[in-house]
C-alpha cells in the first residue's frame, strides 16, 4: 500500500478547506493577474498545458481527486482562512515578538506556530464559527 500524499492525508483528517497555490517557480498562463512576486502564495491551478491560472478558490470546494492532483501537479496546499484565523506576527525585533505572541497566547490559548522569516511567525487558530476576514 502506498503512502498518502501530505494534502491527501489533510483531506482525510477532515480538513475540507484546501486550495491549490501555485508553487514558487511556476509559470503562468500569459493573461494571468498573478504576479511573479506572489508565486507560492497566490491561488493557483495548473491547466492541462502545464502553465497555471488564478481560479475562483473562495467558491471552490475541493475533492479528494482535486487534492490529489494538486500534490501531482506539484502545487503549494492552502487552506481558506474562513474557519483558521491567524495571529500575524510580522515584526523583525525579536523582544518585540516574543510580546506579541505572549499576549496572544495569554489572551486566545494555545496555537500551533509557523516560523517564516524569524522572528516573524504566525499564530493559527481554529474556530466552529465562520471568521470573516479582518
Amino acid at each position: 500500500m502506498s503512502e498518502k500524499l501530505v494534502p491527501e492525508a489533510l483531506f482525510d483528517a477532515g480538513f475540507r478547506d484546501l486550495i491549490s497555490v501555485t508553487p514558487p517557480g511556476a509559470q503562468l498562463v500569459p493573461s494571468s493577474k498573478i504576479t511573479p512576486s506572489a508565486l507560492g502564495k497566490a491561488p493557483g491551478r495548473r491547466l492541462s498545458n502545464g502553465l497555471y491560472a488564478g481560479y475562483d478558490w473562495r467558491r471552490f470546494e475541493a475533492t479528494i481527486d482535486d487534492v490529489r492532483k494538486w500534490a501531482i501537479d506539484g502545487a503549494n496546499i492552502g487552506l481558506k482562512a474562513d474557519h483558521f484565523p491567524g495571529v500575524d506576527i510580522d515584526v523583525l525585533d525579536p523582544q518585540l515578538a516574543q510580546i506579541i505572541e505572549d499576549f496572544a497566547l495569554a489572551k486566545l490559548g494555545p496555537a500551533p506556530v509557523r516560523i517564516g522569516r524569524a522572528p516573524k511567525r504566525l499564530l493559527m487558530y481554529r474556530t466552529a464559527e465562520q471568521f470573516s476576514r479582518m
